[in-house]
């Protein structure tokens, strides 16, 4: 069946909780529909032969360990903001000329030779103090390392070895546009000729997406007006090191000219090879329960142009992605671990992608050091080798400071997107009509379940049938009507035992299963709609709750029964009750229409408010930091409350749309414009596309109707049209400072004029804006200005006032606004914390958390993986 957008949710928030299997092997074999018949393929007796590992045991673990020379993705450094184009295609670089790593070239090929004979070195000397290791993975792209299974005491022993750089046990890793497009300006930005329109928006972008997987047949992916890149589309499933290709039927399923690449990634100690062929076990789609993170994630940055609604696959809501003209490369995970992570990264870099959406976080959230954890290093590497990283900060933020969901999501050379809201809520409605109907009688709020039915409007004639429960009654009653039926009374279903007992107040369900019955038994559905009613109750609530059908198709199938159940709708209250008044009193009267498409409604109050459960900053680097510079995190927000994207069934088939809210919806918003942003500017590098996306973004987003400090909204709420013509850059694109009380400093910042067709030189005024009753900590005349010749670079020094600030924290923004016309405004976003006795430092920090320790502001569950 298909689950309705609430019973998704709690399926989804389910897998949050209680997290993936950690056992040491799965069974796919006892999994139904998986084992598979007859002798097994070449490649999965390979696998048996050659791949399979050696069996866990309890007192070991599967350990990273990183080797000191370079990835390929570090031979050449792209510290300066830009991509490495100009210098990096002189010889011995090996990049190509739109900038992305060739793996294929000269120089790649003989470092990857090298770094293949110095992991095999290393390899032979861990077995000197763990005799039975062998690699599960080789890294060489984005990271230079192996994946060991060990002891403790031989990964203890392992760090003693020369040539490794770090030794660090395995982590889980769980998944953590309508209305929002208005939001971040994307129709002005669209509209600029270097972007050629909405649908060339991010026109030739790679996007990759680390998730749950992408369904290509989606109406959101279609590929209409795009062509394949020489030698794409690519589809394969890597068990380790090996990787097999999928062949071209399945290859032709799960691509097409715009999902480019269709990549899954199983622990090799997970695999089954009794379970059959494991290309036909485990595919790229997005399936399975919460399978559909991945296509949704992947709908937002980059969905293509489309209609629809929540809950439906029809509906007339205009729906795309932030760039719709990119490609998009998937690559899944279906063991949720970090060693599979970083096969991904390789991979997604080696395919040449521009950037990477990670919609998900690990268990490590508050590490010491997040720059020197394997997957950090990873994306450093991919960040040098001029791929942008987007991350979503993770949704713990009601647990206040410093709950980001990870160490990728710490380091400064990844973009960390937290989660604003935009106000929009939906409200499905049940429409009825009738002469001398009372008005207030005409509108109901209602709730739906379409099942696998696609309707977009259902309106016939009500039908009040005087017994449901018989069969002929309902044969000759329903046909071509909306059955109109009380929530209360059940029937019987002859033969049929049901899995749970059903308590009285859901013996309605049973009226929906027989309709299900006798909808299978003819060519034509009898009974297409059901609309119940009762005195009482949440229409949504009792919608979740027939995610109990689940377990009775098994049934039905096994008595050899295929069950087609009808669209169902809910109402309740007063009027309900009222509504079946009037219907009995005028027979035959009453029509009644089902719409799939909801209508919008606005809060104000949460207009650009922060969701409560996005991850706050500061990293815990700041928090043992006794004097420095620190990467400040979040850098940005975008909507991700909400979002209406792509849905998936348990197959992977596609499903319609869905609402889903989390940091996971924030990120791609974030990783479809910097697609964008690169597509105007081919020449910036990930620094540079950051930097435009911080400094050009909207310091709107409030905790409580105040201000939110920079800890929990980064510079800002994204704006695209804004970044993709900035005017200005500013390095570093923001600063958090930690210092003791007494402390004056004098920080550089570098200025670059990079205006569309400059004409002359430019001034900018430059003012300061503190937080909410702040103060002003820097030390800016009140005409203070600055100066830059068209296209130049220059120095823009910036004092603290005095050292008489007392310990506690202070934010604000550095404005930078252009002198003739205001044509451009930046803000340079600044925390300073001065450290003093640790007491007064924890009350000012307190003070300005966004969960307060109060529920959440948003209605229904408080959020969804990522």
């Amino acid at each position: 069946m298909r689950h309705s957008p609430t019973t998704r949710r709690l399926l989804v928030v389910a897998i949050m909780l209680f997290g993936p299997h950690t056992g040491a092997a799965s069974s796919l074999a006892a999994t139904p529909g998986l084992a598979a018949d007859g002798p097994l393929p070449p490649h999965a007796i390979a696998l048996q032969a050659e791949q399979a590992p050696k069996a866990p045991t309890a007192d070991s673990a599967r350990y990273i360990i990183e080797l000191v020379d370079p990835p390929l993705a570090r031979l050449s450094s792209a510290a300066s903001g830009g991509r490495p184009r100009v210098d990096a295609l002189a010889p011995g670089r090996p990049f190509d000329a739109a900038g992305r790593l060739d793996t294929r070239s000269a120089p790649a090929v003989d470092h990857a030779a090298y770094l293949a004979e110095r992991q095999a070195q290393f390899m032979d000397a861990l077995r000197r103090v763990a005799p039975t290791a062998e690699a599960l993975y080789h890294y060489q792209v984005a990271f230079n390392g192996v994946t060991v299974r060990l002891t403790r005491a031989e990964a203890e022993a392992a760090r003693r070895l020369p040539g490794q750089r770090g030794v660090s046990v395995e982590e889980a890793v769980l998944p953590l546009m309508d209305a929002s497009l208005p939001r971040i300006a994307a129709a002005r930005a669209w509209s600029d000729p270097r972007v050629g329109g909405r649908a060339d928006a991010g026109r030739g972008q790679r996007i990759a997406v680390i998730d749950s997987g992408i369904s290509a047949r989606h109406p959101f992916f279609d590929p209409s007006g795009f062509s394949a890149p020489e030698g794409f589309p690519r589809a394969s499933l890597r068990i380790g090191d090996q990787v097999l290709d999928y062949p071209p039927t399945q290859r032709a399923e799960y691509t097409n000219a715009k999902v480019i690449v269709a990549r899954t990634y199983v622990n090799p100690e997970r695999v089954d090879p009794s379970a059959g062929d494991p290309l036909a076990v485990y595919t790229p789609l997005a399936d399975g329960v919460g399978g559909f993170h991945g296509a949704h994630v992947a709908g937002i940055a980059a969905g293509s142009l489309a209609r629809g609604a929540p809950g439906s696959s029809a509906g007339n809501l205009d729906l795309s992605g932030v760039a719709p003209g990119a490609y998009l490369m998937a690559y899944k995970f279906t063991d949720a671990y970090t060693p599979e992570i970083l096969a991904m990264i390789d991979d997604a870099v080696a395919d040449g992608a521009d950037v990477i959406n990670n919609s998900w976080g690990t268990a490590a959230m508050n590490v010491s050091a997040p720059a020197e954890h394997p997957v950090a290093r990873a994306f450093e590497a991919a960040s040098e080798a001029g791929v942008v990283v987007v991350a979503a900060a993770g949704n713990a933020g009601t647990n206040g400071e410093a709950t980001l969901g990870g160490p990728q999501q710490m380091i400064e050379s990844v973009i960390t997107v937290a989660n604003s809201q935009t106000g929009r809520r939906f409200a499905w409605k049940l429409y009825a009509t009738g002469s001398e109907l009372p008005s207030e009688l005409a509108e109901h709020p209602t709730a739906y379940e379409p099942f696998e039915n696609a309707f977009g409007v259902i309106e016939k004639p009500a039908a009040r049938l005087a017994d449901f429960c018989n069969p002929l009654g309902l044969a000759f009653g329903a046909a071509g009507k909306v059955v109109f039926e009380p929530l209360s009374g059940s029937c019987p279903i002859p033969g049929l035992d049901l899995p749970i007992a059903l308590p009285d107040q859901l013996g309605w369900v049973t009226k929906l299963i027989l309709a299900g019955v006798a909808n299978a038994a003819t060519p034509v559905p009898l009974v297409e709609s059901i609309v119940f009613y009762g005195p009482d109750g949440d229409p949504q609530t009792l919608v979740t709750l027939l995610g109990f059908l689940d377990q009775v198709k098994p049934i039905f199938e096994q008595l050899g029964l295929a069950v087609k159940f009808p669209v169902v709708a809910i109402i309740t209250g007063p009027d309900a009750m009222a509504l079946a008044d009037w219907a009995d009193a005028h027979p035959g009267g009453l029509r009644l229409r089902l719409d799939s498409t909801p209508e919008a409604r606005f809060d104000p109050s949460l207009d650009d408010a922060i969701n409560p459960t996005s991850g706050q900053g500061p990293v815990p680097t700041a928090l043992l930091a006794s004097r420095a510079g620190v990467a400040l995190k979040p850098d940005l927000s975008a909507p991700g409350t909400d979002i209406v994207s792509a849905n998936t069934d348990a197959d992977g088939a596609p499903d319609g749309y869905l609402t889903a809210s989390g940091t996971s919806m924030a990120s791609p918003h974030v990783a479809g414009a910097a697609a964008v942003v690169q597509q105007v500017h081919p020449d910036w590098g990930p620094a540079a596309i950051k930097a435009a996306l911080m400094l050009t973004s909207d310091p709107s987003v409030t905790v409580d109707g105040a201000t939110a400090p920079a800890t929990v909204q980064g510079a800002g709420r994204l704006n695209l049209a804004r970044a993709i013509d900035p005017g200005l850059l500013i390095m570093p694109p923001s600063v958090g400072l930690r210092w003791p009380g007494g402390t004056q400093d004098t920080l550089a910042l570098v200025l670059a004029d990079v205006r569309q067709d400059p004409v002359g030189g430019v001034t900018y005024r430059v003012r300061e804006t503190p937080g909410p009753d702040g103060p002003r900590i820097f030390d800016l005349a009140p005409e203070a200005s600055v100066s830059l010749a068209a296209g130049a670079e220059t120095l823009f020094a910036l004092r603290t006032r005095d050292a008489e600030l007392p310990p506690g924290v202070y934010d604000g923004w550095i404005v930078f606004e252009e002198a003739e016309s205001a044509a451009y405004t930046l803000r340079w976003r600044y925390r300073l914390e001065i450290t003093g006795d640790r007491q007064d430092v924890l009350l000012i920090n307190v003070r300005r958390s966004a969960s307060g320790g109060a529920a959440p502001a948003i209605p229904g569950l408080p959020g969804l993986p990522g």
